[in-house]
Order: C-alpha cells, then sequence, then structure tokens
C-alpha cells in the first residue's frame, strides 16, 4: 500500500536507471565522493540498478566487490575511510544489473533517483517515494525530459542535469514535505501528463 512521503530524514536511497544505458549518471553516482555526499546526508542503505552500464573496474577493485553472474553484489562501506580511522561512517552498498521486483525494491526504500522513464516515475510517485528525476538528455526527441519537466512544474517531483547531481542531492534529501503527494484515487492523470507531453 502507497504511503504519504515522510517527514524524517530519508535513510535509503535507489538508484534507477530501467532497462536502458545511462552511462553518465552511474558513473557520476558510483563514485566514493558520491557515496560521502550521501553518507553526509544521513543515508545508510544505496541500491543502484544500473542496467546496461558496465560497473566501473576501479569500483569493483576498490570495494573488493564480488559481481555474480547477474550482475548483483554488495557490500558495507566506510567512504571517508583513513589512516587514522577517525570518520567510521558506514553505508550499504548493493549494485544491481536489472530487478526483478521493481515495486518491492522502491517500497523498500526512502527515497528515489531516476531516469526520466515514465514506469519508473509513475512507481516511485505511486509508492509515495520523495524522487529526483534525471533526464537523459542524450536521447533523441526527449519526451522523458519533457515529462520530468511537466511534473516537476506541478510539485510532485525535483529534477535535476547529472551535472548538477552532486549540488542538488543534499538539498532534495532534506527537503520537509514540500513535494505533492500523487494523487492515489485518479490513475488518468499520470497518463493525460504524458498525453500532453507526446502531444495526443
Amino acid at each position: 500500500m502507497s504511503t504519504k512521503p515522510s517527514s524524517s530524514d530519508p535513510t535509503s536511497l535507489l538508484i534507477t536507471v530501467g532497462s536502458t544505458l545511462f552511462p553518465e549518471l552511474t558513473s557520476a553516482v558510483l563514485t566514493r565522493a558520491f557515496a560521502r555526499i550521501l553518507v553526509d546526508a544521513g543515508i545508510k542503505r544505496l541500491v543502484v540498478q544500473y542496467g546496461k552500464a558496465k560497473l566501473p573496474w576501479e569500483l569493483i577493485m576498490r570495494l573488493d566487490l564480488a559481481v555474480d553472474a547477474l550482475g548483483q553484489a554488495e557490500r558495507t562501506v566506510r567512504p571517508f575511510d583513513s589512516d587514522d580511522g577517525e570518520d567510521e561512517r558506514e553505508i550499504h552498498f548493493q549494485v544491481k544489473r536489472f530487478v526483478d521486483d521493481f515495486d518491492g525494491v522502491v517500497a523498500s526504500v526512502d527515497a528515489v533517483i531516476s531516469h526520466a522513464g515514465s514506469g519508473s516515475i509513475m512507481t516511485a510517485l505511486r509508492n509515495g517515494k520523495k524522487l529526483l528525476v534525471v533526464p537523459n538528455t542524450s536521447l533523441m526527441d526527449n519526451h522523458q525530459a519533457e515529462l520530468a519537466d511537466v511534473l516537476n512544474a506541478q510539485g510532485y517531483l525535483t529534477v535535476s542535469s547529472v551535472d548538477e547531481l552532486y549540488k542538488a542531492v543534499p538539498g532534495w534529501l532534506a527537503l520537509q514535505d514540500r513535494l505533492r503527494e500523487f494523487p492515489q484515487q485518479d490513475p488518468t492523470i499520470f497518463r493525460r501528463v504524458v498525453d500532453e507531453v507526446a502531444g495526443f
């Protein structure tokens, strides 16, 4: 059952690119610098669904990830780890090429960063999740970006570019109930928005 976005700070985050290839986004989030931003913001669990992208070899080696045949791995890491051991904050890090139960994964987290695919957006909104959408601007006839902009203007989600992601994430995670709750009772609203963007 869907829930209203919580006013408490999120501690778990899903980043998803769907079934497509969005290397600009996956390369930006699969870094120690981004993990540090998340830990500073209070995130303790991160799930990255990276689609057809290749995991950076540097990431695999640094985290000593044992990636299985399905492209999945997980490990608890300390992004601020240093020789003096002063900052021992951790984040549980999971990577998945694809997700069988996408609704279940979305339901298990507090917040979602997503590509602008309509299915991913709809799932996050219907589950009442705090949602930041990063459109893939390399796509031709980019209705995804238009859809995200319309829903952003209506107050249902936040939009960022890949280039602005590091700056946008801390403020977005700190938002307290500023975004509108997506209506559960009228499933035609989202369809009308999609039709408007597509020119139907």
